[in-house]
């Protein structure tokens, strides 16, 4: 089995496999790790909660029970193991309970991420390269990171100008080394305008180049997709709704960009629409610029509407309406837990519909599939 790490959504699932009383064995299967990986990472990502501490722990019947005319008949040794067990409970709630929690896990993994490695670091203050480097920044010479790298490489020091920008920000002269730098350390501004540009291509298909049947309303795989920001508009809710059914995939990109977006999309078309998706149509946003990628990963087409036509989408539209019911414009993304999600799809896949005759999304699409 090839080694991963976990990802927020798998985080997501561990809770609430672990709320629904599942075994370590029984969450690993699902996920399709060993049971020792979910083990670990409860182990070394609970938290203790405080506010739960209490001494109220049961006890065993069997510890009232007077035991000395039982010697010989087993029930002796039951009894102190079982006082031993419950010796073991009061101090485990005495000093509060371990609680995993997704979002938590999350954060204690990404500083665990943000120290790996440290002491392997080949740039480190006051090391005699890192002192060479800084005295060439601070020169009137000026040389920028890539030039310093190459000088370097001639003289058979091995080292790559990433290398010296990330020095650069983690230094303690980080201010100083920084306004040495020919941009003082931004990033040009084409790099957004690359990316729409990139989803302006020639050879997007246009909802116009849709096959008839999509208007038809008569087969299930017709997708509608977009996202929804909260208070940081680079932290995303991704949606998918199919256009027959009404049937509605919720997901988080936090920090979005085109690459999450393909990964995220890959991974709600399969678990809730499953193989039967042909198409999907999406607006113009620079978060669906890699939609060419999608399309051969998951064996489809990918239409967009035209400019500033969110009625060509209209039931992707309605589904964001319903969503924005739970979380309001202004929200912070980052709050949501896979959980809190996961459950308002829920709610709104099952919820019964007028235009469906009183149907949730999972009946009609057991209606739709019928027919064909």
């Amino acid at each position: 089995m090839s080694h991963t790490h976990f990802t927020l959504e798998d985080r997501g699932r561990i809770q609430f496999g672990l709320e629904a009383g599942l075994s370590h064995r029984a969450v690993a299967d699902e996920l399709g790790v060993s049971h020792g990986a979910i083990a670990q990472e409860i182990s070394r990502n609970s938290v203790t909660i405080e506010y739960v501490t209490t001494t109220r722990v049961n006890k065993p019947r069997i510890l009232s029970l007077d035991l000395r005319t039982r010697r010989g008949k087993g029930e002796v040794p039951e009894k102190l193991a079982a006082q031993e067990r419950w010796r073991q409970r009061l101090a485990c709630f005495a000093r509060g309970q371990p609680v995993y929690d997704a979002a938590v896990a999350q954060t204690l993994y990404l500083e665990r991420r943000s120290t790996a490695s440290q002491g392997n670091l080949k740039l480190v203050d006051d090391n005699p390269l890192a002192k060479m480097i800084s005295r060439r920044l601070l020169s009137k010479a000026k040389g920028s990171p890539e030039q310093i790298a190459a000088d370097l490489r001639k003289e058979d020091i091995a080292i790559c100008a990433q290398t010296i920008y990330d020095w650069i920000r983690r230094s303690s002269q980080s201010k100083e080394l920084t306004k040495r730098l020919r941009r003082r350390g931004r990033r040009y501004r084409y790099a957004h305008e690359t990316a729409l540009r990139w989803n302006k291509t020639k050879d997007k298909r246009s909802i116009h180049d849709r096959p008839a049947v999509i208007e038809q309303l008569t087969r299930y795989g017709d997708l509608e997709g977009d996202t929804i920001f909260g208070s940081d508009t680079k932290d995303r809710i991704l949606t998918h709704v199919d256009r027959v059914t009404g049937l509605l995939s919720l997901s988080l990109v936090i920090g979005y960009d085109s690459h999450r977006t393909h990964t995220q999309t890959i991974m709600d078309i399969n678990r809730v629409f499953g193989d039967g998706v042909t198409t999907i149509t999406y607006d113009n946003g620079s978060e669906f610029a890699a939609w060419k990628k999608t399309e051969l990963a998951l064996n489809l087409s990918i239409f967009f509407a035209d400019a500033y036509r969110s009625s060509q989408r209209g039931r992707n539209e309605n589904a964001n309406g319903l969503v924005r019911d739970y979380f309001p414009k202004g929200y912070d993304f980052k709050l949501i837990t896979p959980t809190e999600l996961q459950e308002v799809e829920d709610i709104l896949n099952n919820r019964s519909r007028k235009r469906y005759n009183w149907m949730n999304p999972f009946e009609q699409r057991e209606l739709v599939l019928g027919r064909t």
